[in-house]
Formats: C-alpha cells, sequence, structure tokens
C-alpha cells in the first residue's frame, strides 16, 4: 500500500466505525453545543423587534388572521382604545375551531401563491398548541436552529469522511451570526438550511451505499427542502450536478435512484413554483427592483459576506472575506475532487439566479443573503473543508496557519454574539422598525394610531395589514393602540399626550387643529404630540405614505 493511500486511511476516520467512547465524545460535543445555543438564543428570544416579515408568518396562519373583515372590520373597532393584550387575543388562534393545516393550505392556495406550505403548516400546529406570543412564534426556528448543529457534524463528516471536520463544520455553525438571527425570527429559513444540511448528507450516504431505504430517506428530504422554498429547487439542480460529475452519462443505480427522488420531489414542488413565479410578475416585491449604487451593491455584499463568521461592523472584516474566499479556492486543489464537485455547483446556482439580473438590470435581489441558504451552508461547508485539510496536512506551518484561522474565526463569532445580545435589535431588521420600537420605549405612555388597510387585493395591503399586526407583538406591554380605516381621518384620545402614528401622509396630519406637533420619524412614521408648536416644514413633510414593502413577498 501506498504512503499516500495509508495516509488517507489515518485520516478519513470516517471510512472506519468510531468506537463507543470516541462516539460518547461526540454526542456530548454535540450536546454541549446545542444546549450553549439554544440557552443563548432563548435568553431574548421575545426582546427582538418583531416585524412585518413576521407578520407574514402570522397571517399564513389560516383564514381568520388573512381576511381583513375578519380582523380589523369584525374584531376591532375603528376609534377605540385597545391594550396590547387585547390586540394580541385577536391573533390567538389555540381556541379557533380551524385546523391549522387546511387553514394554512386555504391561505396559501387562495391568496397567497408565492409561498410554499411546510413552514407554515408546521407553524400553524405550533402556534396551535402553544399560542402566538413571540416567544411561540420564534421557538419554532429556534428549535430547527438547534438541530441544525448535529445536522451540520453530519453533512461536513460525510463530505470529507472525516469526524475532525464535522467537529469544526458543527462548532462554525453553532456561533455563526447568520444562524443566530433566524433562528430568533419566524420565518422559514432554519427549516430551509436544516433541510439542506439533511438531503445533502443522505445523498452523499446514498451515493455510498446504495441502500433502497436510505434512497427514500433522500427522497423524503427533498420534498420537504422544496416545500419549504421555493428557491430550494436551486439545489436540486445543483445535485444533479454532483451525481453527473460520480457517474457521468452511464446508466447505473445511482442515477436511476437519483432521478426517481428528484423527479418526485419536482413534480410536486414545481407546480407551485410556476404559479409563484406568476404571482410575482404580477405583483412584484418592489425592494428588490429598487436601483443602488455600485459602491453600496459591493458594500452589501461585502456585509453578507462577513455574517457567515461575523457581525461586528466596527472590525476590519476583509480577512473574513479573503479567508471565504481562499477556502472556496482550496477545493480545486485537493486531489479529492467530492468536496468541489459538491459544494460549488451549490453556490453556484444559488447566487446566479439572483445576482445574474442584478448584474444585467440592476436592483438588489441578490443582496438578501437568506435567499441563498444553499449557498451559505456550502460556504460553511467549504471554510470547514480548507480547515480540516490544513489541519491533518503533514506540513506544520500548515497546522499552524489552520488552527490561527480557526481560532481567529471562533473568537469573531464569540464577540459578534456577545454583541448581537446586548445590541437589542435584530441586525436585518429594517431600520424604521427599529426606531419604532425605541421612540415607544422612551415614552411614558407608548401609543400608537395604526392606519389599518381593509383591502387584500394588492400587496401594498397585505404590507399594511402585516404592520398594523406586528406591534401588537413588538410594542412594550404597556402600549395602547387605535385603529382606523384608509378613509378615516386620524384624532387623537384626550387621555393621550402623545403617540406614534404609522400610516398617514402630510395631508392626514394637517387635520390636527392648532397645538399639534407632528415630528417624522422615519418614512410614513411620526411622532404626534399636543405641545403648542409649529408644524414642520411642508419640505420635511412626505407628501405621500411611501411604498415601502417587505423583503419576504
Amino acid at each position: 500500500m501506498s504512503q499516500a493511500s495509508t495516509l488517507t486511511d489515518k485520516t478519513r476516520l470516517g471510512t472506519s466505525e468510531p468506537n463507543r467512547a470516541r462516539r460518547g465524545l461526540i454526542a456530548a460535543y454535540l450536546g454541549v453545543l446545542m444546549i450553549a445555543f439554544a440557552w443563548w438564543a432563548a435568553r431574548d428570544l421575545e426582546k427582538r423587534v418583531f416585524w412585518a416579515d413576521e407578520g407574514y408568518t402570522v397571517l399564513m396562519l389560516g383564514p381568520g388572521f388573512y381576511a381583513a373583515g375578519d380582523l380589523f372590520n369584525r374584531e376591532i373597532e375603528p376609534g377605540k382604545v385597545y391594550s396590547r393584550e387585547q390586540i394580541r387575543t385577536a391573533f390567538d388562534i389555540k381556541d379557533r375551531t380551524d385546523t391549522p393545516i387546511l387553514g394554512t393550505l386555504q391561505v396559501l392556495t387562495t391568496q397567497e401563491h408565492r409561498h410554499v406550505p411546510l413552514y407554515f403548516s408546521l407553524a400553524s400546529i405550533w402556534c396551535k398548541l402553544f399560542g402566538t406570543t413571540v416567544g411561540a412564534l420564534r421557538s419554532l426556528s429556534l428549535i430547527f436552529a438547534v438541530l441544525q448543529i448535529p445536522a451540520m457534524y453530519w453533512f461536513a463528516s460525510s463530505l470529507l469522511r472525516s469526524r475532525l471536520g464535522g467537529c469544526i463544520g458543527a462548532a462554525l455553525v453553532a456561533g455563526s451570526p447568520f444562524h443566530m438571527i433566524y433562528a430568533q425570527e419566524a420565518r422559514p429559513y432554519s427549516l430551509w438550511a436544516l433541510l439542506t444540511m439533511v438531503c445533502s448528507s443522505l445523498l452523499l450516504v446514498a451515493m455510498r451505499r446504495n441502500r433502497i431505504g436510505v434512497w427514500v430517506g433522500y427522497g423524503v428530504s427533498l420534498v420537504a427542502m422544496c416545500y419549504t422554498h421555493m428557491l430550494a429547487l436551486t439545489t436540486v439542480a445543483a445535485q444533479a450536478v454532483f451525481v453527473w460529475t460520480r457517474e457521468g452519462w452511464r446508466k447505473s443505480d445511482n442515477w436511476r435512484r437519483f432521478l426517481i427522488s428528484a423527479g418526485i420531489a419536482c413534480a410536486t414542488a414545481v407546480p407551485w413554483a410556476i404559479v409563484g413565479a406568476i404571482e410575482y410578475s404580477h405583483k412584484p416585491t418592489n425592494y428588490t427592483h429598487i436601483p443602488v449604487t455600485p459602491q453600496e451593491f459591493a458594500g452589501r455584499w461585502l456585509d453578507n459576506l462577513t455574517l457567515l463568521f461575523c457581525s461586528l461592523p466596527s472590525l476590519p472584516l476583509n480577512v473574513i472575506v479573503v479567508l471565504e474566499i481562499v477556502a472556496i479556492a482550496l477545493l480545486f486543489v485537493p486531489k479529492d475532487k467530492t468536496a468541489r464537485n459538491f459544494l460549488l455547483p451549490m453556490i453556484l446556482f444559488s447566487v446566479a439566479p439572483l445576482l445574474v439580473p442584478d448584474l444585467i438590470q440592476g436592483g438588489q435581489r441578490s443582496l438578501a443573503l437568506k435567499y441563498m441558504t444553499p449557498a451559505v451552508v456550502a460556504g460553511f461547508a467549504a471554510v470547514t473543508s480548507a480547515l480540516t485539510a490544513g489541519l491533518l496536512d503533514r506540513n506544520r506551518w500548515a497546522k499552524i496557519v489552520s488552527s490561527i484561522c480557526l481560532t481567529l474565526i471562533l473568537g469573531l463569532e464569540l464577540g459578534s454574539a456577545a454583541g448581537y445580545y446586548y445590541s437589542g435589535f435584530n441586525r436585518k431588521v429594517p431600520g424604521e422598525f427599529v426606531k419604532l420600537v425605541r421612540q415607544l420605549r422612551m415614552m411614558k405612555q407608548p401609543a400608537m394610531v395604526i392606519k389599518s388597510i381593509n383591502v387584500v387585493e394588492n400587496h401594498r395591503a397585505l404590507y399594511g395589514k402585516a404592520i398594523a399586526m406586528d406591534m401588537a407583538f413588538a410594542a412594550p406591554i404597556n402600549t395602547q393602540f387605535v385603529y382606523y380605516g384608509s378613509a378615516d381621518v386620524p384624532a387623537m384620545p384626550k387621555q393621550w399626550n402623545e403617540a406614534i402614528y404609522i400610516g398617514w401622509n402630510r395631508k392626514d396630519l394637517a387635520a390636527f387643529p392648532a397645538g399639534f406637533t407632528a415630528t417624522k420619524i422615519e418614512r410614513d412614521l411620526w411622532l404626534v404630540s399636543n405641545q403648542k408648536q409649529e408644524m414642520p416644514a411642508e419640505s420635511d413633510m412626505p407628501t405621500t405614505v411611501p411604498e415601502s414593502e417587505s423583503e419576504d413577498n
């Protein structure tokens, strides 16, 4: 046996079954990471700003939430003062009689065609059992995020055939700011990342063992992934490229079983994707088409790349991006092509459909890193591959450099986790939500007057409804609310001295009598007080309510 093959047998520990003691140590290691991550993420699970995209999740729980007539016209009386708990009661489905999954499917098939049903169906069951508090809504994502830690170990150890690689990958994911952000958000991205890791691991195992049971598990996970997000279909295409690099054009059991699994997944998911694409063409998300300067575009891409391992903007984080690029470049160096052939298609097929239109037509589709979740998973695996190869290399300097890089990344992740916790706000939440909640927390008696959109024929109406709902979750516990219809003239209850108005334009606010002051906070957010001051200059106030839209729709 040659020296190279002997080295391979020694370093690729996955080729032999680990003994019981090693298994126990690995299980304990993963358990510690999972408990530590769950404890840290759960500490402020309810303190983060509950924002519009999470409001969409509530809207998907059933027709009673989505129907504007049921929510605002029937349950909320315009002009009446409500407490936060009274508003929250309108959104609690624990006592509702409708079946959770069927209600969600009704909303998705009749109103919101651009979403696929798995996460929202699970969320409807979860909220039926535990209610719709902020903690209950987000705890489902937290569970999926915790499960990503052993899933990443499985994926990395299967890809690299190294238990050391699996341990490094699990540690990198456990400390990642990207991982933490979406563990605390009631959206499907934690589930999407989890299923991407699971189906990737199952494909690697199935290709090696070629057992029907493993292929069945892979097919089920692939269908589940495709029913979590429409863009998950890019992962199917990337995995097809990987199978081709392994099997070529020859007929084989692996090709046949992969095509059956992928065919079933596509057959069930493509109809949703087609309907969603048609829906998107009629009602596109405005924010993705807003032009940005080349400098801003490059800066936000740099920010997204650093988010995998660090969220401390005050540090010189170009080193993180350099490490990521070097890690991907190193995929071309090893003689083993498995990692390269698996990870590069995942990155390219996930990034290209969003980045290419931005470069050709303009816009910012690719600036939302969450839409490229498979590329994020592949990025973790690529960095893990580079660090593992260096640590197992015979060259002493390679070991030293890899150890320094691993220590640097883990240190930045720990610093980011601490900074993120003490900041009190989600890093990716739009500025208007952060400013709104900060203003409410500074008020002696928090109060809000919200313009409710009473129709749902267009996307703008849905966004207005989501914002009106969000504040019942995000505002301080002693906040009072007044809702008005879109055609009503705003007023302030006599017992209030000041209030924040959402959704009103200059003409609406001009209806207040003398002695009231309106100060713009952000976009269509206004602080109105009854102190005798002059209204702001007309140039400082918008003539219309801006067409702000959510990222996720």
